[in-house]
């Protein structure tokens, strides 16, 4: 026996209702999943970024994905977010220090301008701009290998244009000591100059925040290596969430060379060096300034 129209209305609307609220849950899953990166770490001493589509920063972990999302704040505040609001979570390589989320100095893989024996995961790199005229553009083909190069920014070289390539291989990778090996190698432009390079090797001995560096190099003439190398030791220490003390010393064949030293500020992706070299020469007291900006990604 067939059931009258009018006894379907009912259950018709009933059954309309739950699947619309089904979907409702569905389209909130799915929105949730679709934020990248959004999801709960089991290594609870990992610390998550979540940032938000109104260009606000947030640091902690995802408690719960929900939705609402529950955020908890390194400072131990909760807070319940729409999936919608968030752009994108990932996973941050800092740490908290009284409080602050302190990020990793985003130009790990020189000192002022000597090469320390850090690389940066591979697919990322920096631009630099040494003394506001020399520039490198680096890039990260591994994690071991880098490749920088440059050429000058201003100068009129009448078609002579020097240019310079410098790589690096890292060749120990130790949670407190990295070794690496590297060339500068700077063409003149003029074929009748030749090229000149240095060769090195470079240990960095610490962590990201108070490490030192000593590293030992050989210039060369085209393929003619000079009679005595040069030295280099420098070190890093953090002293705030943005700023890190930086020294930098080498000694020259010939007991000549220059000392510095100054501040490193540092944001997330730029770092500005600001610091004074003094030259060591019998002769002449010489001090200079070094200025350098880099733009890390």
């Amino acid at each position: 026996m067939e059931i009258p129209n009018g006894h379907q209305g009912p259950r018709s609307l009933a059954a309309l209702v739950v699947v619309l609220a089904l979907a409702a849950l569905d389209a909130d899953s799915a929105g949730a999943q679709a934020v990248p990166g959004l999801e709960v770490l089991p290594d609870t001493t990992v610390m998550q970024v979540v940032e938000l589509r109104d260009g606000s920063t947030l640091y902690g972990r995802i408690v719960d994905v929900g939705p609402p999302v529950s955020f908890r704040l390194s400072s131990g505040q909760i807070l319940t977010l729409e999936p919608a609001s968030i752009r994108e979570v990932r996973v941050s390589a800092g740490r908290v220090v009284n409080g602050q989320v302190w990020e990793p100095d985003p130009n790990p893989t020189r000192l002022f301008f000597m090469p320390t024996a850090r690389t940066t995961p591979a697919g990322s790199g920096y631009f630099s701009v040494y003394e506001l005229i020399i520039p490198f553009l680096s890039f990260s083909l591994t994690d071991r290998l880098m490749i920088a190069g440059g050429t000058p920014l201003i100068g009129d070289f009448d078609g002579d244009r020097p240019f310079w390539i410098a790589p690096k291989f890292k060749v120990l990778d130790g949670e407190r000591a990295q070794v690496a090996v590297g060339l500068w190698s700077i063409s003149t432009g003029d074929a009748d100059d030749g090229i000149y390079s240095l060769l090195f090797g470079t240990g960095t001995f610490g962590t990201s925040d108070q490490a030192l560096t000593v590293g030992l190099g050989y210039g060369m003439e085209g393929t003619d290596f000079a009679d005595s190398p040069v030295a280099v030791i420098g070190g890093e220490l953090r002293v705030s969430r943005r700023v890190k003390l930086v020294t930098e010393n080498w000694l020259f064949p010939g007991s000549t060379g220059f000392l510095s030293a100054g501040p490193r500020f540092m944001g997330d992706h730029l770092s500005a060096d600001v610091g004074l070299a003094f030259l060591i020469d019998e002769a002449d007291d010489i001090v200079f300034p070094l200025v350098n900006f880099v733009y890390s990604w």
